[in-house]
């Protein structure tokens, strides 16, 4: 009985011993199954990335920038999506590779050819990137430039327009004046605003100096600039011309009254009337002192105020200037002629009271 409990014990032993020596391949066979799974899932994760980077690359093989600038426009904004995709995709790239280093860290029996794919993909990566900038940088140039051309017949469309309200048309009177004056007011405001545009134009330019085309946007630039100015410089010769005009209209039309004016006075101041007796005649001076204060305040005043009105004209070096002068001439001898007959109407009338009373006195005496 004691052999056979020994025969046992010596069989369990050397099965133990025959389970020890089976762990060791078992455990090394083990951790070689999970390295190639980790392998497998390395290489589909890299597969994944390289398929997503292909997909990418395709889609920057687009050369087209645009042709106008809704079209470029709209390469910028699909542009945009294609990189906010890249930044969203960045995680799931950079989990690859950080999956390949922890195997190359474990020492992983593949972790050349790991390491291999990992620059290829790092190299891939990179190269996509590389190539997305460059096309952002390519479609925001070509961008500012499409927004230079559509600014620059903007602006040229702008000057067609204006160039044809600024006619050669003149007013026939003065209210006629006065309303093509304030149109013409409002058209040259616009213009003075518009020089803002072309400051904004310029600074665009400044933005492009490096480009290839810089020359021709330069020449496009200069002659919307020489437009400009040529515009301008009409809308401001056209107002001189439409000031003098309304301005005359006005001097004319206060000549005109000026004129009735003293021509109504002058039939009071060439009145023969000299009274039928000393009371009547006494009538008649105070009347004409009156009108005589009248004339040498109101009516002095408004010749006073024509005068200025006209040396204003001249100053301003007014178109008409010749007829401006002609006309202050000719109110300025007829107000002289007026104040000559009036104050020799003055003078008779008073020696006519004199007369009157003498003959008045005279009667009185005659008649005791």
């Amino acid at each position: 009985e004691a052999e056979e409990v020994g025969s046992v014990m010596a069989q369990k032993d050397d099965i133990k011993s025959r389970f020890s020596e089976l762990q060791i391949p078992l455990a090394e066979k083990q951790k070689k199954v999970g390295e190639k799974e980790n392998l497998r899932e390395f290489n589909r994760m890299c597969g994944d990335e390289e398929q997503y980077l292909k997909e990418k690359l395709l889609s920057l093989e687009n050369k087209n920038l645009g042709q106008s600038l809704m079209e470029v426009e709209m390469l910028v904004a699909k542009h945009k999506v294609f990189l906010s995709d890249l930044d969203k995709h960045e995680p799931a790239y950079q989990a690859t590779l950080d999956f390949g280093k922890e195997l190359i860290t474990a020492e992983h029996y593949g972790s050349s050819i790991i390491e291999s794919r990992i620059e290829q993909l790092v190299a891939q990566w990179d190269d996509m990137v590389g190539r997305a900038s460059v096309r952002e940088k390519d479609l925001s140039e070509n961008n500012l430039s499409q927004k230079f051309y559509f600014e620059c017949t903007e602006a040229e469309s702008y000057l067609k327009e204006i160039a044809h309200l600024i006619t050669t048309d003149m007013p026939t009177d003065e209210a006629a004046a006065e309303v093509m004056l304030a149109k013409h007011k409002t058209v040259q405001t616009s213009i003075e605003d518009y020089n803002e545009r072309i400051k904004s134009l310029k600074d665009m330019l400044d933005t492009l100096s490096e480009h290839p085309l810089v020359t021709r946007f330069n020449n496009r630039f200069n002659f919307i600039t020489d437009a400009y100015q040529n515009l301008d410089a009409s809308a401001k010769k056209r107002r001189k011309v439409l000031e003098d005009s309304y301005n005359l209209f006005h001097f004319n039309r206060e000549v005109t009254e000026l004129s009735s004016y003293i021509t109504n006075k002058e039939v009071v101041a060439r009145s023969n009337d000299l009274g039928r007796d000393y009371e009547h005649v006494q009538v008649l001076e105070s009347k004409f002192q009156e009108f005589y204060m009248e004339l040498t305040t109101i009516g002095q005043g408004r010749v006073d105020e024509l005068f200025s009105s006209g040396e204003q004209l001249l100053e301003n070096d007014h178109t008409m200037s010749s007829e401006i002068k002609s006309s202050i001439g000719n109110v300025e001898n007829k107000w002289r002629d007026l104040l000559s007959l009036a104050d020799a109407r003055k003078s008779i009338l008073a020696g006519s009271v004199e007369l009157h009373k003498y003959h008045r006195d005279v009667t009185v005496l005659t008649s005791r």
